[in-house]
């Protein structure tokens, strides 16, 4: 569900630290985050099971995406802004204007996932 959305001005915003930090990918795990960036990734990380924490789109891509993230059952923070302060984050339009934070899973052995799936007859 969506938790609130917030127009942003600009990406120096301190509630949008983790997009603008995106080469500090160590800092992300340490805090036990990721960030997603482009349509299809955004997408299917919306389909899983993964806690997102928050968004970062332009007004397009929001209402593409409204549905989808009303349906979740984690409360979700939308930042929306205008192509031209969001390309500030990368210098250039790699990250198609969406993104998504979430938090990474807990990890599990290969022997626990194959365990899961093994299903008595």
């Amino acid at each position: 569900m969506i938790k609130e959305i917030t127009l942003i001005d600009t990406v120096e915003d301190s509630e949008l630290s983790i997009f603008r930090t995106l080469k500090q990918q160590a800092d992300h795990r340490n805090a036990g985050l990721f960030v997603a960036e482009g349509h299809f990734v955004v997408e299917r990380l919306l389909h899983t099971t993964f806690r997102i924490c928050s968004v970062l789109f332009t007004k397009k891509w929001f209402e593409c995406f409204r549905e989808a993230l009303e349906v979740r059952p984690e409360e979700i923070t939308v930042f929306i802004g205008e192509k031209t302060e969001l390309s500030k984050i990368t210098g250039y339009e790699l990250h198609q204007f969406i993104m998504a934070c979430a938090e990474i899973p807990e990890s599990h052995s290969l022997d626990q996932i194959a365990k899961s799936r093994v299903r008595p007859l």
